[in-house]
């Protein structure tokens, strides 16, 4: 019938694959093409007619999609591993307990066109224009009992009213931990090396000259270690002191909370809704070997959990770690975890737009005994982001609370392993008795020449 129309998609949980994987479409992290051409379409309700071919003819509902973000902003972590849990147990858990359906579905609409079925009534016409008439002057019919059109122009078809699908501006956070400082004291009280890593000119290395040291950058295939070379007798009741730090960096693309962009593309004349996150807590999982100082400077950061039932409870009660038997094994191992958290660590108090970066950091010491080249003293440090908050925007990309250290398939923007802090003893030790023999040989060969010599010329 003539009258006005409009196409409605309703999409989400569609797949799709892609290298050889299925893709799920997920509300969350995806939404309707830009559209173009909006002034004249919106306008025209003969846009269908005119409209270049292959554009997309539909625009998501902005109402539905401020629900669905408004949802994702109150999950536990929004990720897709919190999505994933719910299509295989239905259970969607809120950061204040409540549970509610997750919503999974998108409705997304066309301008609204007008369709002339029969003949165009906003022009002069006449019924045998359209139609085969009788020669009793009525509309012929045939044989399917359908009137029997006459001129093939008078159709109205409807072609090429598409509607496309893309994924949203991805959301990610990036932590980088670093060895930053490391401070050797021998039993007397005196200082015996303090070692400060820098960047220079684009590298890390030793702020000055620092002898028997070394540090090595890391790479993507190892952490990199900071390498000090100290006899026993010095080691022995020497205290080290070693500063790390943990920088969080929005690494998202940009995305606006804003109808026009959102829908048109269209860039807004200022930032004020660009789409931010916030680090609200980070794990770090202590090396066994040190101490942590919840009283020292720089140290009031965060929590240190060591009994059994409370490392569990990230677990069970927080949902901030992974229920599985990595984690639950990785925290059996590891003595004393640090949780991270901004009301303590204040400068992670801050929205984050993209690039936008914060840090904090913490020390820990060690009261060092003897070493030999098969006991070196090496100390390790991992550290995730197990909670974060976002303004809008999709879920993120990363997972927290999967990481297990130095373990490259669980590894993700979210997680760092700082560098090693090596101390052994001095790798010249054996070369110094190889050059201590060689010197006593020669010694002892000049001598018996000597001898030889005095015996043959002089004795003569």
């Amino acid at each position: 019938m003539p009258d006005k129309y409009l196409v409605l998609f309703t999409w989400g949980g569609q797949t799709y694959t892609y290298n050889g994987n299925d893709q799920v479409i997920r509300v969350q992290d995806y939404k309707g093409t830009i559209y173009r051409d909006a002034a004249a379409s919106e306008t025209n309700l003969e846009w269908y007619k005119s409209r270049p071919q292959r554009f997309s003819d539909a625009k998501d509902n902005f109402d539905t999609r401020n629900k669905i973000d408004e949802q994702s902003n109150l999950l536990k972590n929004s990720n897709k591993t919190t999505i994933l849990k719910y299509e295989d147990t239905g259970e969607l858990e809120l950061v204040d307990g409540s549970n509610e359906n997750l919503i999974t579905k998108m409705d997304s609409r066309t301008s609204d066109f007008k369709v002339n079925l029969e003949y165009d009534d906003t022009k002069p016409s006449d019924v045998s224009d359209e139609y085969e008439l009788n020669p009793d002057g009525s509309i012929k019919m045939n044989v399917n009992g359908i009137y029997a059109i006459k001129k093939e122009q008078h159709k109205n078809y409807l072609r090429n009213v598409d509607f496309g699908i893309v994924e949203r501006a991805r959301q990610v956070l990036n932590l980088d931990k670093d060895v930053t400082n490391v401070k050797i004291t021998l039993a007397n009280g005196m200082v015996l090396m303090n070692a400060k890593i820098v960047e220079k000119d684009g590298k890390k290395t030793f702020e000055n000259d620092v002898k028997s040291a070394v540090y090595i950058p890391k790479s993507s295939q190892a952490n990199g270690q900071v390498k000090f070379e100290l006899d026993n007798e010095i080691i022995q009741g020497a205290h080290v002191e070693i500063q790390y730090a943990l920088t969080i960096t929005n690494i998202s693309e940009k995305d606006y909370k804003d109808r026009n962009f959102y829908l048109y593309g269209y860039r807004p004349d200022n930032e004020d809704n660009i789409v931010t996150l916030r680090t609200d807590k980070i794990i770090d999982y202590l090396d066994n070997k040190v101490s942590f100082d919840v009283k020292a400077e720089g140290n009031t950061i965060g929590e240190v959990i060591q009994q059994e039932a409370q490392k569990k409870g990230l677990i069970t009660n927080q949902g901030l770690l992974d229920d599985t038997n990595d984690i639950r094994n990785l925290l059996n191992r590891t003595q004393r975890v640090l949780m991270i958290d901004k009301n303590l660590a204040t400068s992670l108090d801050k929205e984050l737009r993209p690039n936008d970066t914060v840090k904090t950091g913490f020390s820990v010491s060690k009261l060092l005994s003897n070493v030999s080249k098969n006991e070196d003293s090496s100390f390790d440090n991992s550290a995730e982001i197990v909670q974060t908050v976002k303004s809008w925007g999709s879920s993120l990309i990363t997972v927290p609370g999967n990481y297990i250290a130095s373990n490259s398939e669980t590894s993700d923007y979210d997680n760092d392993d700082a560098e090693t802090v090596l101390i052994v003893p001095p790798t010249g030790l054996v070369t110094n008795y190889i050059v201590y023999t060689m010197v006593a040989i020669s010694v002892l060969g000049i001598l018996v020449s000597g001898i030889i010599l005095i015996k043959k010329f002089i004795l003569k």
